[in-house]
């Protein structure tokens, strides 16, 4: 948008600015942009090295098409559904989570909470933890969302750093999701 002499004028840019696909099973999304690269796991993942072993086969075949890339920053982030059976709190299930005061008899059916906090491990970077309730898909359970984002700084690493940055951040993500969660759910919690 311009404005000059009071008068203001727009104009837009009508061309991909990347691509994302899903593989056939609908289990994995990848999103390449010329500034970014993103590899999901919907629903269950087996194991972490499986997820890993994969996402860096893609990133290979993304840096095959794109040829040499600087990167600055990288993230691992994760989002599970957890259910919470009808009749309990929050606080049986859930460490972090919105709080109504005592003594009120609020019905509440929808929330959203997002805390932003920087951390240093297993490098500086940042951590965003967002819980939303929302309608649950199960009769007799509120099912809420935890969606957990680890985001770090990096100069220039070789593609091999990249990948043993991810991977030690394995440890780090699982510590603050036992953390954020009760024994209760983490002893039922199936991933």
């Amino acid at each position: 948008m311009t404005i000059q002499e009071g008068q203001s004028t727009a104009s837009t840019l009508d061309e991909p600015l990347g691509w994302r696909w899903e593989s056939t099973d609908r289990l994995h999304v990848v999103q390449c942009k010329l500034d970014g690269f993103s590899f999901s796991r919907m629903g269950h993942y087996e194991t972490w090295e499986t997820f890993t072993a994969e996402a860096n086969r893609v990133w290979s075949i993304y840096l095959a098409a794109v040829g040499a890339v600087s990167f600055q920053r990288f993230g691992v982030r994760y989002i599970n559904k957890v259910y919470i059976p009808e009749g309990h709190e929050l606080s049986d299930f859930l460490n972090v989570y919105p709080k109504t005061p005592p003594g009120l008899l609020w019905g509440v059916n929808n929330s959203f909470m997002r805390l932003g906090m920087e951390i240093d491990v297993p490098l500086r970077g940042s951590f965003v933890h967002q819980h939303v309730l929302i309608p649950s898909d199960r009769k007799g359970f509120a099912a809420v969302i935890l969606d957990n984002d680890f985001q770090y700084s990096v100069d220039g690493p070789t593609n091999e750093d990249l990948w043993r940055n991810i991977n030690s951040v394995r440890d780090v993500k699982d510590q603050y999701f036992l953390q954020l969660v009760t024994e209760r759910l983490a002893e039922g919690f199936d991933v």
